[in-house]
C-alpha cells in the first residue's frame, strides 16, 4: 500500500485527497477514467475527487444530474454520451477503489468492446 500524495489534483483519487492508503493500480485507474473522460467531454469532471468539491459531490450523490450537466452545451445533448460510456464512467469514478473495475473488468466493459472509428474517419 502506498501513502505518499502524488499526481495532478483533478486527476487524483479520493482516497490519495483522503490520505489514506491506496494501490499503485487503482489509482492509476482512475486517472486513466478521468483522462476518458476529458477526451470525451473536452473538459475535467471536477476541480478534486473530494466530497468538498462540488461537481464530484453531484457525481457521487445525483449521477443523472452529473451526466445531465455535462451534458449540456454538447452535440446531440442526450444522446451525447452513450449508456455504455456512462456506464464505465460510473464504475470508475466511485469514491470507494475496492468498487471500482479491476483491471480485468475494464478491459472486458461493453464500452471497450464496442464500436470504433478507422483510420480515415478519426483523419
Amino acid at each position: 500500500m502506498l501513502t505518499t500524495m502524488v499526481g495532478t489534483q483533478g486527476y487524483m483519487a479520493p482516497e490519495i485527497v483522503d490520505n489514506s492508503a491506496y494501490t499503485g493500480v487503482g489509482v492509476d485507474l482512475f486517472a486513466a477514467s478521468v483522462i476518458l473522460f476529458v477526451m470525451r467531454s473536452q473538459q475535467p469532471p471536477w476541480v478534486q475527487a473530494s466530497q468538498k468539491d462540488a461537481y464530484y459531490k453531484r457525481f457521487l450523490n445525483k449521477p443523472k444530474r452529473f451526466w445531465k450537466f455535462n451534458s449540456n452545451n454538447k452535440p446531440g445533448k442526450k444522446s451525447y454520451y452513450n449508456e455504455d460510456f456512462k456506464d464505465l464512467i460510473n464504475q470508475m469514478f466511485k469514491y470507494n477503489p475496492e468498487e471500482r473495475l479491476t483491471v480485468d473488468q475494464l478491459l472486458d466493459h461493453k464500452y471497450l468492446k464496442g464500436e470504433t472509428y478507422t483510420k480515415e474517419e478519426v483523419m
